[in-house]
C-alpha cells in the first residue's frame, strides 16, 4: 500500500477501494469502486527531530528513516537501530542511513559533535589539562587521594585508569624521547 524513496520520501500507492452502502434514493444496497491516486505523505517531526508519517488506520506511525533501510537494506538485526551517519535526524537519504548498535549511534554523535565529552560536558568537573596530570598521579598517590584534590569521586579516577572515561585524551608516549 505505501512506497519508499531512497531519499526518505513516502507515498501511498494508487489503488482501488470497493466498499458497499445503502443507496439514498433507491434504498437498495449497491457496490461503489472508488480509484484512489497515491500522494506524498506528509511527515510529521518529532522532539527528537524525527521524521515519522502515519501508514493508515491500522499502520500506525513508522519512523521514516526505519522504513527506508527496511526497505533498501533489509530488516534491522537484533540488537540494531537506525543511524543517521551525520547525526541529522530529518535527513533520511539512503546514503546517510545505516543499522548499527546502540553504541555505536552514540560514538557518531560524539564524532559529529552533537554529544559534548570532556570538559565540553555540562557536568564535567575536571579540565582537559588535568587528565595527564591525573595520570601521572596514579603510582604516587592513591586513587581516593587523587580524588579528593580534584574534587572528584574515586571511582571517577579509577574510570580514567581503567580507560572506560575521558578516553579521548591521548596518553602520553611514556618512551618518547
Amino acid at each position: 500500500m505505501y512506497e519508499v524513496s531512497d531519499r526518505g520520501r513516502v507515498r501511498s500507492i494508487d489503488r482501488t477501494q470497493t466498499y458497499h452502502r445503502i443507496d439514498q434514493y433507491s434504498g437498495d444496497y449497491i457496490t461503489v469502486i472508488r480509484h484512489l491516486r497515491g500522494r506524498i505523505l506528509r511527515p510529521a517531526a518529532a522532539d527528537s527531530g524525527h521524521l515519522s508519517v502515519v501508514l493508515g488506520r491500522s499502520g500506525g506511525t513508522k519512523q521514516i528513516h526505519a522504513l527506508v533501510l527496511s526497505a533498501f537494506v533489509g530488516p534491522c538485526p537484533k540488537g540494531s537501530e537506525g543511524c543517521h551517519r551525520d547525526d541529522v535526524p530529518s535527513n533520511n537519504n539512503l546514503d546517510n542511513l545505516r543499522w548499527g548498535t546502540r553504541s555505536e549511534n552514540l560514538l557518531d554523535a560524539v564524532r559529529n559533535g552533537k554529544k559534548p565529552i570532556g570538559e565540553d560536558h555540562s557536568g564535567a568537573k575536571l579540565k582537559n589539562s588535568d587528565i595527564p596530570v591525573i595520570r601521572s598521579l596514579f603510582n604516587v598517590m592513591s586513587f581516593s587521594a587523587i580524588g579528593r584534590k580534584y574534587g572528584v569521586k574515586e571511582s571517577t579516577i579509577r574510570q580514567i585508569k581503567n580507560n572506560r572515561s575521558w578516553k579521548h585524551i591521548p596518553k602520553e608516549d611514556r618512551h618518547a624521547h
